[in-house]
């Protein structure tokens, strides 16, 4: 139980441990676990240099730089399929060059991590990581809004909200977005949300339930509708600064605003049937 390796593992198990489970999700293991093999992997780099094994400690510094490119990877183009595939393809070449060098039989199983989880990328749809980063904040665009979604407050609370206190529901669009630093394709993406904190209904509804959830899905699919535009337009612009990219999505985001104020005004907030009908079928998402 003296041994140092393994009073050292240990307690870096233990940390791991409290990080995956304060992290709390898919995306946290996936993040943390090759930070925990890069700080491995340079200790091992360092360990074979003081014992002159040049040659496993070149190959173990590789592996660690490889690891570390994981996070960042998450953190700016893990939607990058290009990026993805070139990983996996790093991997399997260091792994066969390690089959050649002694003395790096941990680096299996952390090339074995580095595979799978490159591979994660090449499968999940790029919008899957950022709709998990903002469920406690906004709901992500989906085609069955329920009364759950909104903010229940009472009537006191409704005196507070100026023009929109007359209404028996809010919903308050936004768009999320990523500008990728790292100039890979594509350069930004936006996901169509609803502002939870922003978006109310009253704490009884009357007997046109259904028709008003419907009239704020139609103005959710709009938000969706501008986010999907907004996002053609993005992957165009490769290479494109931060300012450039911020202006296209700006003017998205603007238009939804826009076009929500018009299609009140039109389905005078859902009580024309007729207009909300056209609407419902003119901005109908899957």
């Amino acid at each position: 139980m003296n041994n140092p390796k393994v009073i050292i593992l240990s307690v870096m198990g233990i940390v791991y441990s409290i990080i995956i489970l304060l992290s709390g999700s898919v995306s946290g293991f996936v993040f943390f676990t090759p930070i925990i093999l890069f700080i491995i992997s340079i200790v091992k780099a360092i360990s074979w240099l003081l014992k002159d094994d040049s040659s496993s400690a070149y190959i173990a510094l590789l592996i660690g730089l490889l690891m570390l490119t994981i996070p960042v990877m998450l953190t700016y183009t893990y939607y990058n399929t290009v990026c993805a595939l070139l990983l996996v393809s790093i991997s399997i070449w260091v792994y066969k060059v390690k089959s050649s060098v002694p003395n790096l039989g941990y680096i299996t199983k952390a090339l074995l991590v580095a595979i799978l989880t490159t591979s994660i990328f090449l499968v999940i749809p790029h919008e899957t990581f950022m709709r998990s980063e903002v469920s406690d904040i906004y709901v992500p665009w989906k085609p069955n809004l329920t009364f759950e979604d909104f903010r229940v407050i009472d009537d006191a609370e409704r005196l507070e909200l100026g023009d929109t206190s007359k209404y028996d529901a809010f919903i308050t669009n936004a768009f999320y977005g990523k500008v990728n630093i790292a100039y890979n394709y594509p350069p930004a993406i936006v996901i169509a949300c609803m502002d939870k904190s922003k978006s109310y209904r009253k704490a009884s509804i009357g007997i046109r339930d259904k028709d008003l959830l419907l009239h704020e899905q139609v103005h959710f699919n709009i938000n969706k509708h501008y986010a999907n535009l907004a996002n053609d337009s993005l992957s165009k612009l490769w290479g494109g600064d931060r300012e450039q990219l911020m202006v296209v999505i700006t003017y998205f985001h603007n238009k939804v605003a826009k076009e929500g104020d018009l299609y009140d005004s039109l389905t005078n907030h859902g009580l024309d049937s007729v207009q909300q009908a056209v609407w419902a079928q003119r901005f109908k998402m899957d």
